[in-house]
C-alpha cells in the first residue's frame, strides 16, 4: 500500500511539471549535505533559512547528449554572478542591521543554461523535498527524519526560459523568484508568474531606450535580427509592441529575420543579399537580440560578404573589452551596446581577489574551472554582479520585514515561524514593497508587476581601449513608458563623444545614416512610400497658394484669401495690391495703339474739314460725323486714362468718358440707320418723305440719348462710394485696384448694362434691314457690318469682364474701346477718305433715275402690268437732306445729259412733279410732304432726280404719260449692286 501511494504521488508530481512540458529526471532526493559543501554543480551552505541560487555557470551542451551531468563550456560571467550572490549572503550575515539573530543559507546550482538541467536542480531544493515526504501515505513512526532548513526563495535565474519554467514550478509551491537578469516582457505577467520579480528592468523599457536612440540620431529604417529562442523572439515581440505602441514614432522595419547560429549558411546568405537590395538599401542599421553565439555567428556573415558600412545596436552584454569575444574585432567595433546599468562593484571585485588568493573554494571544482580560464584571459566582472546582490538584499530585506525584525536587535517571530507568517503570499508582497539603495542604481524597488525601474548604458567601442564606453545613459523614473508622449526621453547622449569615436570606427567624417527619405525643402511635403509609409517618403511641391504645414512638410497648408506664401514657403503675407500701369508691356501696347488712333481722328476730322464741301463728305452729313468722331476720340482717351493710378475722381471721370463716347457713336450710327430705314420703308414710297430727316433733328436725337447716358451715370456715381476695388487672384501673388464697371449685386449698374446694350442691338437690327439699299455711295452695309462688329465685341467683352479676374479686367476695358471705335473709324471713314485722297473722280454728284415703268402683255391674264424698277443714291439722299428749304429746287421735264445717250439703250422720259409741292413744305423740313399726283411716281423726294428706264420697243414717241395709263401701278423695288 506504502509503494501504490508514492507512485500515485509521482504521477501527481509528473502531472503538475507536464504544464511545462519539459523532460524530468529523477534527482537523488532527501540527502543530508554538510554545511559549506560543494559537489560538481551544486555548492552549499547551511543556515536557519536557505536562499536557493541558480546560475548559468556553464554553457547548454552543443551537442544532442543525454548526459545527466552538464558539459558545456565553462561561462566565467556565471560564476562570477554565483559568487556575488555568496558575497552577498556574507554581507547579510555579517550586519546586524538585516536580520538580527538569524543566518542565512545558500543553495547553488547550475543551471546550464539549460531548462531541463534547471529543472533538475529545482527537484533537489528543501521546499520540494519536504513537500514530497509530508504528503507521504504511511510514515514508520521510529524512522529518525533529519529536518534541512527551508529555502524560502530562489535568486538566480540569467535566462529568461529558465525562469520561466522555474518560476512557474515554483509557484507551484509559493516560493518567490528574484531574477537579476531575466528581462522578458511575458514575465510581467503577474496571472501567470505571480511569483516572479526581477531586480533588472523589463525588456520593455530596453525596447524604449533603443527606440529613444534611434530617434535622437534620426535613423527611421532599421533591420531586426533576432535569435530563434525564447528570449529572441521574446526581445523583438516587445520591441515591436512597443514600437507600436509609441504614438508619433515614425521607425520601420525593413527586413525582420529570425536565426540560430546553426542555421544553413545559403538561408544567411540570402536575407544578408535581401537586405542589399534597392528598396532597403537605405538601412545601415541591425538591431540584434541575439545569444553571444548568435552574434559571432552572424557577424561572420558580414565580414565575408563585406557588409561593413553597418552599425549594430546589440542588447545585454556588450560592455568591456572586446576581446571576450570570437568575433572579428573590425565587426565588433560596429556594435552599439544597450546593456544594463554598471553598478558599483568595488566590494565585489575585494571579495573576488581574496577568494582567489586565498583559494577558500578551492575544494569546488566550479573554482578550478574558473582559474584556468582566468588565467588564459583577462576575466572582467559581469554586468549583472550589482543586480544579483540586490536581489540578495531585496529578499533578505523582505525576510526581514516579514519577520518583524528591528535594527540590531533580535526579530518578533523566529525562522520556524516562517511558514505561519508566509500565508496569504506574506513573503512575497514583503520583498515586493522594499525599497533600500542599492548597487545597481539608487533606489531598489519593484513596480505592480515586480519589475525594477530601467537604467541603461549606451556603449561604443573606443578604437584604442579596445572596449565599450558608456557615451550616454538611459534611466527612467516609471516603468510605464507605453503611455508616455512621443517627445519624452529619457536618453542623455553625449553626440560629440559619439560621433569623435564612429570617425575613428569608419575612418571618416560622415557619419552612418538610416534614414528613408529626404529633408523636403520648404514649398514641398512629404508623398509617403507605398512599402514604408510612415517612415521613407518623396518630396512633392505644394501648391501655388500653399505652405509647409506642421509637422514639418508632413502637408501643406492653403494660405487664406487676400494672402500669398513667402518666398520660403513657411508663413502667409497679405497680397499688395498694385495697378496696371502704362509702363507695363501690356499698358504700352494699349497706349500705341490708342495714339494711333488719336492720329487717325485727327487726320480725318482735318480731311473732312479740308473737303467739307465735296460730294463724299456732304453726302456723310458733315455734323454727324464730327460727332462720331469727337466720340471716338472720347473712347481712345478713355482707354489710355484706365491704366492710370486708380483714384475715386479718376474711375468717376473714365466712366463718363467710356459711356458718352460709346453713347455717342452707337447713338449716331442708330439716327444714321433710322433715317435710311424711314426713308426706304414702305409708307415713305408710297406716302413721300418722312419727317425729321434733317441734321438738327438728328443731332437733337443724340444730346436725348447723350443726356440719359449721363443721367445713369450719375446715379451709379452718387448710389456707389467707391468706384474702386480690389481684385485678387486665387493662383498668383497678384492684387490689382480697378475701376468698377460691373457687378452682380448692383442694379445700377444693371441699368447702364441694358441701356448700352439697347442702344447697340437696336442699332445692329435696323443696320441689319438696311443691308441691302441701293446706292452707289450707300453706308447702310458699312453700319451693317460695324454694328454687328460690336454686337460682338460687347458679347465678348461682357462674357470676359466676368470671367477674368485681376490683371486682365483694365486690359479687357481698353481693348473693348479701341476695338469698337477703330472698327468704326475703318468702317464708316476710311472708306470715304480714300476716295476724297485717292479716288477724287468719283467725289461727284453722280444723278440717278428711276425708270417710271414698262409695258409688257400678260396674255393669261389678259391686262397690262406697269412694273417700275428704280435706283436710287441715298448718299445723295444724305446730301442733299443738309439743305435748308428755302434751298430746295422743283425740276420739271428734266432729261438725261446728252454725253450719255450713246451708252444708254432707252429713250429719255421725265418725271413731273407738282411744282406747287414744295409751297406747303415747311424749311425745316419736318412736316410730312403732301402726295404727288397719281401718274407720278410717289418715290420721288424732293431733291432726288428720277429717270425713266423704258424698253425702247414699248416706248412711245412722245416723252410724256398718257392718259390712257392705268390709275393704279404696281410698285415693285428691283435690287441693284453698288
Amino acid at each position: 500500500m506504502r509503494h501504490l501511494c508514492v507512485l500515485l504521488y509521482l504521477v501527481y508530481f509528473l502531472v503538475q511539471l507536464s504544464f511545462f512540458t519539459l523532460p524530468l529526471a529523477t534527482g537523488k532526493m532527501g540527502s543530508h549535505l554538510a554545511n559549506a559543501t560543494c559537489k560538481h554543480n551544486e555548492f552549499y551552505i547551511n543556515g536557519s533559512l536557505i536562499f536557493s541560487g541558480l546560475f548559468p555557470i556553464h554553457y547548454a551542451p552543443q551537442n544532442t547528449s543525454t548526459s545527466k551531468q552538464c558539459q558545456g563550456k565553462f561561462n566565467t560571467r556565471g560564476f562570477e554572478e554565483a559568487l556575488a550572490m555568496l558575497y552577498a549572503i556574507k554581507r547579510i550575515n555579517n550586519d546586524s542591521r538585516i536580520l538580527p539573530g538569524i543566518t542565512i543559507g545558500a543553495d547553488i546550482k547550475d543551471t546550464c543554461s539549460s531548462v531541463d538541467f534547471a529543472i533538475r536542480k529545482c527537484l533537489n531544493f528543501s521546499f520540494i523535498r519536504n513537500n514530497m515526504e509530508d504528503t507521504m501515505c504511511e510514515k514508520k513512526q521510529d524512522l529518525d527524519v533529519v529536518h534541512n532548513p527551508r529555502t524560502v526563495a530562489i535568486v538566480g535565474l540569467g535566462s529568461t526560459d529558465v525562469a520561466m519554467a522555474v518560476a512557474n514550478l515554483a509557484g507551484l509551491f509559493y516560493v518567490p523568484v528574484v531574477s537579476y537578469s531575466s528581462s522578458s516582457r511575458l514575465l510581467s505577467n503577474r496571472i501567470r508568474f505571480k511569483y516572479f520579480l526581477r531586480t533588472i528592468s523589463s525588456d520593455t523599457l530596453m525596447a524604449r531606450a533603443v527606440i529613444d536612440f534611434l530617434r535622437e540620431l534620426n535613423w527611421n529604417l532599421v533591420h531586426v535580427l533576432y535569435s530563434d529562442t525564447d528570449y529572441g523572439r521574446s526581445a523583438f515581440e516587445t520591441f515591436d509592441h512597443v514600437l507600436s505602441a509609441s504614438t508619433g514614432t515614425k521607425i520601420c522595419l525593413a527586413v525582420k529575420r529570425t536565426f540560430t547560429q546553426h542555421a544553413n549558411s545559403h538561408e544567411i546568405v540570402a536575407f544578408l543579399t535581401e537586405m542589399q537590395e534597392k528598396q532597403n538599401a537605405k538601412a545601415k542599421v541591425v538591431l540584434l537580440f541575439t545569444t553571444i553565439g548568435d552574434t559571432e555567428f552572424i557577424l561572420s556573415h558580414f565580414k565575408k560578404l563585406n557588409m561593413k558600412d553597418y552599425v549594430f545596436i546589440a542588447t545585454d552584454h556588450y560592455a568591456g573589452r572586446i576581446s571576450r569575444f570570437n568575433s572579428s574585432p573590425q565587426m565588433l567595433r560596429r556594435i552599439v551596446g544597450v546593456t544594463p546599468r554598471k553598478g558599483n562593484t568595488k566590494g565585489f571585485e575585494n571579495f573576488f581577489q581574496k577568494v582567489l588568493k586565498t583559494g577558500k573554494l578551492s575544494q569546488c571544482p566550479w573554482f578550478h574551472e574558473f582559474k584556468q580560464h582566468y588565467l588564459k584571459l583577462s576575466v572582467e566582472i559581469s554586468t549583472y554582479v550589482p543586480y544579483v546582490i540586490d536581489a540578495v538584499y531585496a529578499t533578505a530585506y523582505g525576510l526581514h520585514n516579514l519577520l518583524n525584525c528591528t535594527r540590531e536587535k533580535s526579530c518578533q517571530y523566529p525562522a520556524d515561524e516562517f511558514p505561519s507568517l508566509n500565508r496569504d503570499d506574506g513573503f512575497l508582497k514583503s520583498i515586493q514593497n522594499v525599497k533600500f539603495p542599492g548597487l545597481s542604481r539608487d533606489q531598489v524597488s519593484f513596480d505592480a508587476n515586480g519589475n525594477g525601474l530601467g537604467a541603461y548604458d549606451i556603449t561604443v567601442v573606443n578604437t584604442e581601449t579596445e572596449q565599450w564606453e558608456p557615451i550616454g545613459s538611459w534611466v527612467s523614473n516609471t516603468s510605464n513608458v507605453l503611455d508616455l508622449p512621443v517627445n519624452v526621453s529619457f536618453l542623455d547622449l553625449d553626440l560629440t563623444k559619439l560621433r569623435t569615436l564612429w570617425r575613428k570606427v569608419f575612418n571618416s567624417t560622415v557619419e552612418p545614416t538610416s534614414f528613408c527619405g529626404q529633408q523636403c525643402p520648404p514649398g514641398h511635403w512629404m508623398v509617403s512610400d507605398e512599402r514604408y509609409q510612415s517612415c521613407c517618403w518623396k518630396c512633392a511641391p505644394c501648391s501655388t497658394n500653399e505652405i509647409s504645414h506642421n509637422p514639418v512638410n508632413g502637408s501643406c497648408k492653403r494660405c487664406p484669401p487676400r494672402y500669398w506664401p513667402n518666398a520660403n514657403r513657411t508663413a502667409c503675407l497679405p497680397i499688395i495690391p498694385t495697378t496696371v500701369k502704362l509702363s507695363d508691356p501690356a499698358g504700352i501696347s494699349v497706349g500705341v495703339v490708342a495714339a494711333l488712333g488719336g492720329l487717325g481722328v485727327l487726320s480725318i476730322t482735318i480731311v473732312f474739314f479740308r473737303h467739307g464741301n465735296t460730294h463724299v463728305v456732304r453726302a456723310s452729313s458733315k455734323v454727324l460725323s464730327y460727332i462720331m468722331l469727337f466720340g471716338i476720340s472720347l473712347g481712345y482717351l478713355a482707354a489710355v486714362l484706365i491704366l492710370l493710378e486708380r483714384t475715386k475722381t479718376l474711375c468717376q471721370v473714365v466712366l463718363f468718358l467710356f459711356s458718352i463716347g460709346f453713347c455717342i457713336v452707337v447713338g449716331t450710327l442708330l439716327i444714321k440707320t433710322n433715317r435710311i430705314h424711314r426713308i426706304f420703308s414702305k409708307n415713305a414710297m408710297r406716302k413721300g418723305t418722312p419727317p425729321c430727316l434733317s441734321d438738327r433733328w438728328m443731332v437733337t436725337f443724340i444730346i436725348g440719348f447723350v443726356l440719359t447716358e449721363t443721367v445713369i451715370c450719375v446715379i451709379l456715381v452718387l448710389t456707389n462710394g467707391h468706384l474702386t476695388e480690389v481684385v485678387y487672384s486665387d493662383t498668383k501673388n497678384e492684387a490689382f485696384i480697378q475701376c468698377k464697371f460691373a457687378s452682380f449685386a448692383n442694379y445700377n449698374i444693371a441699368l447702364w448694362w441694358g441701356f448700352n446694350c439697347g442702344l447697340v442691338l437696336v442699332c445692329t437690327y435696323q443696320a441689319f434691314l438696311t443691308r441691302k439699299v441701293p446706292g452707289n455711295y450707300n453706308e447702310a452695309r458699312f453700319i451693317a457690318f460695324n454694328m454687328i462688329t460690336i454686337s460682338t465685341d460687347v458679347l465678348m467683352f461682357f462674357l470676359s469682364y466676368y470671367g477674368t479676374k485681376t490683371y486682365y479686367k483694365d486690359i479687357l476695358v481698353s481693348a473693348f474701346l479701341i476695338v469698337a471705335d477703330t472698327v468704326t473709324i475703318t468702317c464708316m471713314f476710311l472708306p470715304k477718305v480714300y476716295v476724297i485722297v485717292f479716288r477724287p473722280q468719283k467725289n461727284v454728284d453722280s444723278r440717278s433715275t428711276v425708270s417710271l415703268g414698262a409695258f409688257d402683255t400678260d396674255d393669261d391674264e389678259g391686262q397690262l402690268d406697269r412694273k417700275i424698277s428704280s435706283r436710287s443714291n441715298t448718299s445723295v439722299l444724305s446730301s442733299l437732306s443738309t439743305l435748308s428749304g428755302s434751298q430746295v429746287e422743283t425740276r420739271n421735264n428734266l432729261t438725261y445729259h446728252e454725253n450719255n445717250l450713246e451708252s444708254r439703250s432707252r429713250k429719255i422720259s421725265s418725271v413731273l412733279t407738282n411744282g406747287d409741292l414744295h409751297k406747303s413744305w415747311n424749311s425745316d423740313g419736318c412736316c410730312e410732304r403732301p402726295e404727288v399726283e397719281s401718274r407720278d411716281s410717289n418715290l420721288s423726294v424732293r431733291t432726288v432726280r428720277f429717270e425713266d428706264e423704258i424698253d425702247p420697243d414699248l416706248m412711245t414717241d412722245t416723252p410724256t404719260f398718257h392718259d390712257s395709263f392705268p390709275e393704279q401701278f404696281e410698285y415693285r423695288r428691283r435690287e441693284s449692286t453698288i
